[in-house]
């Protein structure tokens, strides 16, 4: 069980530079956007980012979960069959769905966004969803082959020429948030090429007709699902703007960029590369022993990382943007990186009934959780502004969680290790406030207390019995041979050999 999740985190570590190079473009970029963008117009991208992952969990119809699913429980004659019918379904697909985008953004921008775009604007933008929606395809291969090597190249190749072009469309011509959507087009179309060569050598041209009508009715409520996931997630962007101003959501974004460091480098790369180990062992006797030490151990470094994130918050906002317009964003970080946490958590617990195909039920749980957090929102963001949002999603965020425990018990009797849980929980939540009570202390005070509490975290879990014997004796091997930096090389060495 311990080579498993050593696997995993192996995996989750490639994978998060090549996702991390995906979606943390738009911190790397924060200190271009907070001196050349002002404050509303951040608030605009931000709500087209919601634009965009809502017609990506529309175009594909979630096929690229299915093959997931499918790629290791059918022959494997037939996976380049079922991956060229998926690539080429979802490809029609998402053409569709691109030209119903482009008309509703154009007829109606003035309600989404307060202000009216050219046609050109919308153009770029949608032209832009459509490839990045398509080359999720084949990077879900990547992931489902576990290339994860392969997929944090081109995700870095990706980056450098994205930020590139930004610098030059946005610092030197001062095109705005056209130069931005634009600089995003041309990298997508330069990595397109090559990653659809890699698509065509995975791919034998029988359309796998029967086979796809099944992974249909496994992923349609799959849709419904991310769809009203976003509802969960981002609906407050636009409740926000309703209730508030656009100024609002642009530091609300911010927040929410930031918190989103949680969300790409551990929980979404842990999930691309467990999620494939999951299923592949799913048949194993020891598969449950093995997730729940995994759901443990997932919710350690997310309370852990998180820990650091919040108790660093005021400066690591101060440091990233220029205008003192983004600083209020620190005080809802703590809000918003909580939510993130419940939403790893709600994440991984969703799989054990994928394994079982109970998507409907999973479904049914996201449809509530969309409707409730709306309505939260509704009776939060008036009286709260930006933290009602956070605060609102964090209530609909634990009732997912419980709710997806009874239905996990239901299935399959999988005793959760809740004791711990619940310790990593109080426990953060304490040394946050103390850590908070630090704010107002010279930096150099308040920086060295705070980093005394991220070290003594994980001390003080230890003498609350929060390890078992033999994940402390493995902790104490790992010390004993890697303390030495003389002896790295050797060590090194001995693990290529072995």
């Amino acid at each position: 069980m311990l080579a498993k999740i050593k696997d995993s985190i192996k995996q989750t570590i490639i994978y998060s530079i090549g996702n991390g190079a995906i979606k943390l473009s738009g911190i790397i970029l924060l200190p271009i956007y907070s001196k050349y963008i002002p404050i509303q117009d951040y608030g605009i991208l931000a709500l087209f980012e919601v634009a965009f992952l809502f017609f990506s969990s529309f175009a594909c119809l979630r096929l690229e979960d299915a093959l997931q699913r499918w790629y290791w429980d059918l022959d494997s004659k037939k996976q380049k069959s079922i991956f060229f019918t998926v690539f080429s379904f979802s490809a029609i697909s998402s053409l569709f769905f691109s030209v119903i985008l482009f008309f509703i953004l154009e007829r109606f921008s003035i309600v989404l966004f307060d202000k009216k775009f050219s046609q050109t604007f919308i153009l770029i933008f949608t032209l832009n969803s459509l490839i990045k929606t398509i080359v999720n395809v084949p990077f879900q291969l990547f992931r489902i082959q576990q290339k994860a090597g392969s997929y944090s190249v081109y995700s870095i190749i990706r980056l450098v020429i994205f930020i590139t072009l930004v610098y030059i469309s946005v610092v030197k011509l001062n095109k705005g948030l056209i130069g931005i959507f634009t600089s995003e087009l041309i990298a997508s179309v330069v990595i397109f090429l090559p990653i659809l060569v890699y698509a065509l050598k995975n791919c034998i041209f029988k359309f796998e007709r029967s086979i796809l009508k099944s992974m249909i009715k496994f992923s349609y409520p799959l849709i419904l699902s991310a769809s009203l996931g976003l509802i969960l997630t981002l609906s407050d962007r636009y409740i926000i703007k309703f209730f508030a101003s656009l100024e609002d959501v642009g530091v609300y974004a911010l927040g929410y960029k930031i918190s989103n460091i949680l969300l790409v480098l551990v929980i979404q790369s842990f999930m691309l590369g467990y999620t494939q180990i999951y299923y592949k062992q799913m048949a194993d006797k020891n598969s449950d022993r093995f997730f729940i030490k995994s759901v443990t151990y997932f919710l350690f470094a997310l309370v852990q990382i998180s820990l650091i994130i919040v108790l660093f918050s005021r400066e690591i906002i101060k440091v990233l943007t220029v205008s003192d317009q983004y600083w209020p964003a620190f005080l809802i970080l703590p809000y918003l990186m909580l939510a993130v946490v419940l939403s790893g958590l709600r994440q991984i617990l969703g799989l054990p009934l994928k394994k079982l195909k109970k998507t409907k039920i999973l479904s049914m749980i996201t449809i509530s959780a969309g409707i409730l957090n709306i309505v939260l929102n509704i009776l939060f963001v008036p009286h709260w502004e930006a933290i009602g949002a956070a605060v609102a999603t964090i209530i609909t965020s634990t009732a997912v969680i419980i709710v997806t425990l009874v239905f996990i018990w239901s299935h399959n009797k999988i005793k959760l290790e809740l004791g711990n849980m619940a310790k990593l929980f109080c426990l953060s939540i304490a040394f946050f406030f103390i850590g908070s009570s630090m704010n107002e202390s010279p930096l150099i005070t308040r920086l060295a207390i705070k980093s005394l509490l991220i070290i003594a975290f994980p001390v003080v879990l230890y003498f609350t019995k929060f390890f078992e014997q033999i994940e402390i004796d493995r902790i104490k091997g790992f010390w004993s041979k890697w303390r030495n930096p003389y002896m790295w090389k050797e060590n090194i060495n001995n693990k290529t050999h072995a």
